[in-house]
């Protein structure tokens, strides 16, 4: 009986808030036994939700990205405002009807997108995918995962999104048990059930409420530690996820192609190299570290002369940074691998498994491994040439902006 008037006290709570009519509603696809029918109705009377042409709400029909983004945005009336917004995704158009709403949560740190510049506004929205954007309502930082222990499938849960799994669960957003279907679509009368709470939440713990830029500082939190198995001739396969960003260890390689034709001898001190991956590169569990197109930019930094010649045929490259699909700069420490001091170019077919040089610090590194971090090596490639590059620094992709972070976990 009291869930009955728990129900009851959202429909009309949200009805008075949002200033709609309590005219009689029928939805032909709504049965009094579904569980979720008060807050269905909430939700249509409210204005935030509507039902289609026949009358029909589809409870187990998808939602797109941008529709549920809509719905969650007024369901926390936030406003747009007059101000210009910079839009950042490039499938994003001025003249979507939901252009100034995904701007203004791209700039209040709401969503972030995808790694190569897009929302996909119009692909039905994954669970994951809104619980990761429902969690912006959570003020409160939590410092372990071990409440999704109590889920059969928490396993399966994007590492990008555990830790707003663990918000979310901390905040009753979630059942006490069971599975999650992390992955799975997110349907409408789920979006229904979500909403009031994200109603009842806010008025229940907020004055006034904001979003992103303006609220406590994002508290970083280990999540898992996944493999990028790029070649059995890697001394490292490691990639580290955070809440915040992700971090591809050291000594982890890298397969990039030649943009252009290379010859060390015909090469001068400032010359630059450029280099591009023509595949995404993405770890064994399914993360992208950065998508095909990324560009990686070396510079000629030495040049040495031929033992029996009396000509300069061999080169030192510092490479240092990743040009991103949609330029954004990257510090990137690397070297071209190499093996018996010969540059290492990929060939078709398997690669045979050597003995993996043994994990060690970077300074045993540097030490013991010097040819391979700064090589000076003979180049005469063409484009399109594979090669390694051998990360020599960690490579840090941040997912959210350093300024909202609080590093004092780590």
């Amino acid at each position: 009986m009291n869930k009955i008037f728990a129900k009851l006290f959202i429909v009309l709570t949200m009805l008075f808030a949002f200033g709609a009519q309590t005219n009689a509603l029928v939805v032909n696809d709504i049965k009094a036994d579904n569980s979720r029918a008060p807050q269905i109705k909430a939700m249509l009377e409210a204005g935030l939700m509507t039902v289609d042409a026949n009358g029909n709400f589809n409870p187990k029909g998808s939602i797109a990205r941008q529709d549920f983004l809509s719905v969650f945005l007024n369901t926390c009336k936030l406003q747009v405002s007059d101000a210009e917004l910079m839009n950042m995704f490039k499938d994003v158009y001025p003249d979507m009807k939901t252009y100034d709403e995904i701007t203004l949560a791209e700039n209040y740190g709401i969503v972030f997108g995808y790694p190569d510049s897009t929302f996909k506004p119009s692909a039905p929205i994954t669970k994951s995918e809104a619980i990761s954007l429902i969690s912006n309502i959570f003020i409160k930082n939590y410092n372990d995962d071990s409440i999704l222990s109590s889920y059969t499938d928490a396993d399966k849960i994007p590492a990008w999104a555990r830790y707003s799994y663990v918000k979310a669960a901390h905040n009753g957003f979630l059942p006490a048990s069971g599975e999650l279907d992390p992955n799975g679509l997110l349907t409408r009368e789920e979006v229904a059930s979500f909403m009031t709470d994200v109603f009842v939440h806010i008025n229940s713990n907020f004055k006034t409420f904001s979003f992103g830029r303006d609220k406590q500082k994002i508290k970083a939190m280990f999540l898992q530690d996944e493999i990028l198995e790029v070649s059995p001739k890697a001394p490292e396969n490691a990639v580290s996820q955070y809440n915040v960003k992700m971090v591809v260890q050291p000594y982890n390689l890298a397969p990039v192609h030649f943009e252009s034709d290379f010859n060390s001898y015909k090469a001068a001190i400032g010359d630059k190299v450029e280099f591009v991956s023509e595949e995404d590169l993405v770890t064994n569990q399914g993360t992208l570290v950065y998508p095909a197109g990324t560009k990686i930019v070396g510079t000629v930094i030495q040049k040495e002369k031929s033992r029996w010649l009396d000509r300069e045929h061999k080169c030192t490259l510092d490479i240092a940074k990743i040009i991103t699909v949609d330029n954004l700069n990257i510090n990137f420490e690397a070297a071209p691998y190499s093996e018996n001091r010969k540059l290492y170019i990929v060939k078709g077919g398997k690669e045979v498994a050597k003995d993996r040089i043994e994990a060690a610090t970077r300074a045993k590194y540097l030490l013991n491994f010097k040819d391979f971090v700064r090589p000076s090596l003979k180049y005469n490639v063409k484009k399109g040439d594979k090669i390694y590059l051998l990360l020599t620094g960690g490579l840090v992709v941040r997912t959210v902006d350093p300024e909202l972070v609080d590093n004092s976990n780590l």
